[in-house]
C-alpha cells in the first residue's frame, strides 16, 4: 500500500513536470508556426520596452517586433517603408498558456512584406 502512493505520487510530479515543460517552453520560429494575415499599417512606434509596435488597421491586438530583433532595423526606416501601406504579417501562433494574462493581445512579427519585397524577417 505504502509503496503504491510512492509510486503514485511520483508519477504526478512526473506529469506536471512534463505539462509545465510542454507549457512553457518557447515556439520555434518557422513559416509553419506563424499566421498570416494583410492589413494596412496605420502608424509604427517604439514601445517602452524596446520593442517596436506596428499597429494594423482593422485588427486588434499589439502586434510587435520583438527587441532582440531589431538590431539591423531603423524604426525610422521600418516605418517609412510600411507607413500606410498593405502588409503582409507572419506572427507567432499563440500557445495555450499565451491565451491567459498579459499576452493574450500580443503578437509577435516573424515576418514584414509590402508586396514582394521583405522589409523585416527572422524565419
Amino acid at each position: 500500500m505504502n509503496r503504491f502512493k510512492i509510486v503514485f505520487a511520483c508519477l504526478i510530479g512526473l506529469g506536471i513536470v512534463l505539462l509545465s515543460y510542454n507549457l512553457l517552453k518557447p515556439i520555434d520560429v518557422t513559416e509553419e508556426n506563424s499566421i498570416h494575415i494583410q492589413s494596412i499599417v496605420t502608424k509604427v512606434d517604439k514601445g517602452g520596452l524596446g520593442d517596436y509596435i506596428v499597429e494594423l488597421e482593422d485588427k486588434s491586438g499589439m502586434y510587435f517586433i520583438s527587441k532582440a530583433d531589431v538590431q539591423n532595423i531603423n524604426i525610422e526606416r521600418l516605418a517609412k517603408a510600411v507607413d500606410g501601406r498593405r502588409v503582409s504579417v507572419f506572427y507567432l501562433k499563440p500557445k495555450a498558456l499565451s491565451l491567459f494574462g498579459p499576452m493574450i493581445n500580443r503578437r509577435q512579427i516573424t515576418k514584414l512584406e509590402v508586396g514582394e519585397n521583405v522589409v523585416f524577417s527572422i524565419i
